[in-house]
């Protein structure tokens, strides 16, 4: 959260001068004021990336509350992993932990689809007008 808030104050002002330079930037930029939460929530799920990329995003144009709680969600799944690993292959789920799989695959879908069609549009709005 600090990590955020550094980079919305100390880093966005820079980075500003150079998203108003390159097009493709303002696009990305764009799509994550519009689907911030789906952005970084995917970007939490599906790419371990390091503790450093809390500046960037407070580099773009996310609010806080989108990264807040993206990153409680997103990080939920690993954290699981991390604290049930140690039982191994012996795990053995209630039929409620199926259906709890089940939704969060369909949500993952859903908020893929979301967060690339923002991007989709946001870049074709730059290229191909």
């Amino acid at each position: 959260m600090i990590a955020f808030i550094i980079g919305r104050y100390f880093l966005r002002p820079r980075c500003l001068r150079k998203i108003a330079d390159t097009p493709s930037l303002q696009a990305i930029d764009a799509a994550v004021k519009e689907r911030g939460f789906s952005t970084i929530l995917l970007l939490r799920l599906l790419v371990p990336l390091p503790p450093a990329v809390n500046y960037l995003y407070g580099a773009t144009a996310a609010t806080l509350f989108n990264f807040f709680a993206a990153t409680a969600i997103g990080n939920a799944p690993g954290t699981a992993f991390v604290v049930l690993a140690p039982r191994g292959l012996s795990l053995r789920l209630p039929w409620y932990g199926y259906v709890g799989i089940a939704i969060f695959a369909c949500f993952l879908i859903f908020a893929g689809s979301r967060a690339s069609a923002a991007f989709r549009n946001h870049l074709d709005a730059q290229y191909f007008v």
